[in-house]
């Protein structure tokens, strides 16, 4: 009996394609071995590193004449030749010429003898003296204690009353921009405050500083800072003693060069930070001003806060009435 032949399904090699197929594998095995026995750990996307042997240490900058000598030298340099910007030549002029109590004489010094002002000007290239004076108020390191402390040292008649200016700043004296926005701390207010009243301006046509106060006045507004926002518009109110023995009077000040208080900033001020009455009360009150007391938005919200029986709608329709 003759048996049934069985297909078997599946693919066949023949023995030519057995004989290529085992002399690839063959091939790709002797190809990995000798990869990973000569670099084990090598990577063609990754650079190899130096050795330790010939990596350099950092070479530091060598130190010129100048930077060389001692501190005592340096400050009797720059005693004689007054340039602020020595200081800020380099690294090491500025940590040796960073005593307080070297930049307390000097700024008494040019403060208070318009002499020495002068010889400032001209080491420092200045065409006049107020630009090498308002190129020293910008320092960082000019602060309002420091100007306090030299103001508290200085013969003083006794019926002079708080802040007043009593530095030789010559006109036009500009506001360091350090002090035309945020944060509001109490030490720059004061130093603004003292400025202002020393007849201090913004510089609106070469600097961008009218920029700036705007921005801060925005910034004292979402604050609720009426100090600041007062002192930026340039209308603020200030008490002076009236002869030696006379009472405190209350006088209003007015400039032409703070930021107008405009309608957006009612706006903002009602619909946004939640209707302040100091913020609100100095924004109505301020002159002059851009503001429209009958902006259709704040009537409206005026109009909803009465209904909802907010207090805030009834006092804020009595002050723009």
């Amino acid at each position: 009996m003759d048996l049934t032949p069985v297909r078997i399904r599946g693919k066949r090699y023949t023995p030519i394609l057995q004989n290529s197929r085992s002399k690839l594998i063959r091939k790709r095995f002797a190809s990995t071995t000798s990869t990973t026995t000569t670099q084990p750990h090598a990577s063609p996307f990754k650079k190899s590193r130096p050795e330790a042997s010939q990596s350099q240490p950092p070479q530091t900058p060598e130190l010129s004449h100048l930077e060389r000598l001692p501190t005592e030298l340096l400050e009797q340099i720059f005693w004689h030749c007054p340039n602020i910007n020595l200081p800020a030549a380099s690294l090491t002029l500025g940590q040796k010429l960073s005593s307080q109590s070297l930049k307390l004489q000097f700024f008494r010094l040019a403060c208070e003898k318009r002499s020495a002002f002068a010889k400032m000007a001209q080491a420092y290239g200045a065409r006049t003296v107020p630009e090498v004076q308002n190129a020293l108020l910008r320092l960082s390191w000019v602060t309002y204690p420091l100007i306090r402390h030299v103001i508290d040292e200085s013969p003083v008649p006794a019926f002079y009353p708080a802040l007043v200016p009593i530095l030789h700043l010559e006109m036009p004296v500009y506001i360091p921009p350090k002090l035309l926005h945020g944060p509001w701390t109490d030490e720059k207010l004061a130093f603004l405050e003292y400025m202002v009243r020393s007849g201090g301006t913004i510089d609106r046509i070469n600097s961008v500083d009218g920029e700036i106060a705007e921005a801060g006045f925005w910034d004292a507004l979402r604050a609720r800072n009426v100090s600041a926002l007062q002192l930026l518009s340039g209308q603020y109110m200030f008490m002076k003693r009236n002869g030696i023995h006379g009472h405190l009077a209350k006088l209003n000040f007015s400039s032409d060069w703070g930021v107008l208080p405009c309608t957006r900033h009612l706006r903002t001020a009602v619909l946004e930070e939640g209707c302040d009455r100091d913020v609100v009360g100095y924004l109505l009150d301020a002159d002059p001003s851009e503001i429209d007391r009958h902006d259709p938005a704040v009537w409206e919200w005026l109009h909803d806060r009465k209904a909802e029986g907010d207090e805030r709608g009834n006092w804020l329709e009595e002050r723009l009435r």
